[in-house]
């Protein structure tokens, strides 16, 4: 299996056909799944970033799919898309293009870089020991509790080594510097289950996104929520929020938090995530900088339930204690999600930008 290398376009080939990303410097070296199309283009010939515009935008996304093969597990492979025509539009189109695209593609790196600083950042204040990974824990994990602490829950994944060590590395610090997450947020809610009624005019819903949706770089639908949907504001997401998925498998995306900016503001989201709400946009930067570190995670994660399908309730997520300070402390170790969010929402726009470049000039005729 080859490595993916930067300037690549990659393209998902079954199941979910034609989305597509742009390997990022970042990603070079990586392996990736054999799921993922390669899209290796010769330098020489064409720009990375202005084949990416062109692939991922409504003309090329078309053709891709239009190879689809398959009724109940949908596939397209390589030699339905090395016959592929693609515009040659002007120099100076396809170099904006490209500009835009890698302008995007850094954004991105930059944005990865300072929110695992921000991590980092909130480890070295409070003086915590650097969090052990997963995979050096012995497997099968063996742990033991007291009688007394398991009044309230029983189940043995709580327990687990490594959530104890989370929840024992946040709590040796003093009271004054813990809070629960319900005490200094302004709301901490999961929307009720409801029956999804979609709109055919846009006009008269909020584009919907799944719980899958939210960890997309630049998330899309085409599905629109109707607007008459009882209590259908605790969908809507607002720039400040802070999103973290409520249900499935451990080890997947259940735990992971999700900070909302401008470009998700506006959107309809599943009632399967938790919506955190923090008193300002500096609290959202820490709040996100605490759950985003492996303690927070882990915290997080621990306190779900079910065997099945594991899934978190808002009354113990209110009671997670996290590490908390005075807002000056609070604006500062924050400050690099609030850039990295910026970072990201710009990405969103750069890309589109490029897409519309390239859109544009096939319809006026390749100017």
């Amino acid at each position: 299996m080859h490595a993916i290398q930067e300037g690549y376009t990659l393209i998902t080939r079954s199941g979910t056909i034609g989305r597509m990303v742009y390997v990022r410097s970042d990603m070079a070296g990586m392996a990736c799944t054999e799921h993922a199309m390669r899209v290796v283009p010769d330098v020489e010939k064409i720009l990375p970033g202005y084949l990416y515009a062109y692939l991922s935008s409504k003309f090329g996304v078309t053709l891709v799919i239009s190879g689809t093969y398959g009724s109940i597990i949908q596939g397209i492979e390589p030699q339905h898309l090395a016959d592929l025509p693609v515009p040659r539009l002007s120099k100076d189109i396809q170099q904006k293009a490209h500009s835009l695209v890698d302008q995007a593609a850094n954004n991105r790196v930059l944005a990865s870089n300072l929110l695992a600083e921000a991590s980092k950042d909130i480890i070295a204040h409070f003086q915590l020991n650097l969090p052990i990974p997963n995979y050096k824990y012995s497997s099968p994990s063996i742990n033991y509790a007291s009688s007394s602490s398991m009044l309230k829950r029983i189940d043995a994944y709580y327990y687990a080594k490594w959530n104890e060590d989370a929840y024992q590395e946040f709590s040796k610090l003093p009271p004054e510097q813990l809070a629960c997450l319900g005490d200094i947020t302004a709301d901490l809610y999961i929307p009720n289950i409801f029956k999804r009624f979609y709109a055919e005019d846009p006009r008269f819903g909020y584009a919907y996104l799944t719980g899958a949706d939210i960890y997309v770089l630049a998330p899309t639908s085409n599905r629109y929520l109707s607007k008459k949907l009882l209590d259908i504001d605790k969908l809507i997401l607002h720039d400040g929020m802070i999103l973290v998925q409520d249900s499935g498998q451990l080890g997947g995306l259940i735990g992971r938090p999700v900070a909302v900016g401008r470009y998700l503001d506006g959107f309809a989201c599943t009632n399967n995530m938790v919506r955190i709400v923090p008193h300002s946009k500096i609290d959202q930067g820490y709040v996100f900088a605490v759950l985003n570190t492996e303690y927070g995670i882990r915290l997080l994660t621990r306190e779900a339930t079910g065997s099945s399908i594991p899934h978190l309730d808002e009354k113990r997520i209110k009671k997670i204690q996290i590490p908390w300070t005075d807002s000056d402390t609070r604006e500062l170790l924050g400050k690099k999600v609030l850039q990295a969010i910026d970072l990201r929402d710009e990405a969103c726009d750069l890309e589109n930008e490029a897409r519309a470049i390239v859109e544009n000039a096939i319809r006026d005729g390749g100017a």
